[in-house]
């Protein structure tokens, strides 16, 4: 239990770096995939992608963009 925990954790420290890393580089709130704005609602550090490629249809098995 305590090891899902610790993982939880790792995993939402990089998702932070992540969107840091993208602020820096001026790409935050850009989709990854397609590069399309995020729109502002949406934009929070744990969405990468825009409301198309977020959907579940669009989805594809594994993600196209791998970005910490």
């Amino acid at each position: 239990m305590a090891q899902g925990s610790e993982r939880r954790v790792q995993q939402e420290m990089q998702r932070i770096r992540g969107a840091l890393l993208r602020m820096d580089e001026g790409t935050y709130g850009e989709c990854l995939n397609c590069e399309e704005p995020i729109g502002a609602g949406r934009l929070r550090a744990d969405l990468r992608f825009c409301s198309a490629w977020s959907a579940p249809a669009a989805r594809p098995a594994k993600p196209m963009v791998s970005y910490m």
